[in-house]
């Protein structure tokens, strides 16, 4: 057998337009997007429709959010085969104050801006693009600790929270745990009370991830 040595195996990472993803030349344009988050703290789920991607989590966790602040709303960007019951769920617990659906679009830039977090809590992931997208435009990511998530978000970039499903059996569980929900709400209110001064995000993707 032939064996090679002094091997250097780097990850490379995909990265992000950090010149595009710039909360500085972004304009909000969905004025009726701005009012609804006027006033409130946002999170943002910017992602498929899809039940790998937990929306109905999200949801859940929304309705435990509402019930002891009036002070945050959710913009969701996306569609998917699990918009019906997104907006079933929307109804039945009338959360339509506080969670607003946002069709697909080609650029979210704008919804990033208007966010304070970015939320990822799905069952299977890489490394998301919207992890670094977020991060670019100066805004923290909790995340589930999934794929790579670990990697990106560290060192004051947001907050991972560890799995508590399993995607071979779980994809259709929505009975999400106690813990599970207190353990997102838990860290989304303390990523609120953060301070992020300008750039401060963004410049360490600048300098690690950047495709630039």
């Amino acid at each position: 057998m032939n064996r090679v040595n002094d091997i250097s195996v780097k990850t490379l990472y995909i990265g992000v337009d950090t010149e595009k993803f710039n909360p500085d030349i972004v304009k909000i344009t969905d004025k009726t997007t701005e009012e609804f988050c006027k006033g409130k703290k946002v999170i943002l789920f910017p992602s498929r429709f899809s039940y790998e991607k937990r929306p109905i989590f999200l949801l859940n966790l929304m309705k435990k959010i509402k019930e002891e602040r009036n002070d945050i709303v959710c913009i969701m960007v996306g569609d998917g085969d699990a918009k019906g019951d997104i907006i079933k769920f929307i109804n039945k617990y009338s959360l339509e104050d506080v969670i607003k659906l946002i069709p697909m679009q080609s650029d979210i830039r704008q919804y990033y801006k208007l966010a304070d977090i970015t939320i990822i809590c799905s069952l299977s992931e890489g490394i998301t693009l919207t992890t670094y997208e977020s991060l670019s435009m100066n805004k923290p990511v909790v995340t589930a600790d999934v794929g790579g998530q670990r990697e990106i978000v560290k060192n004051g970039s947001g907050m991972v929270i560890k799995t508590y499903q399993d995607i071979k059996k779980d994809l259709y569980n929505f009975n999400y745990s106690e813990e599970e929900l207190i353990s997102y709400k838990n860290a989304i209110y303390k990523l609120l009370n953060n301070h992020y001064p300008k750039n401060k995000l963004r410049n360490k993707v600048i300098s690690n991830y950047s495709q630039q």
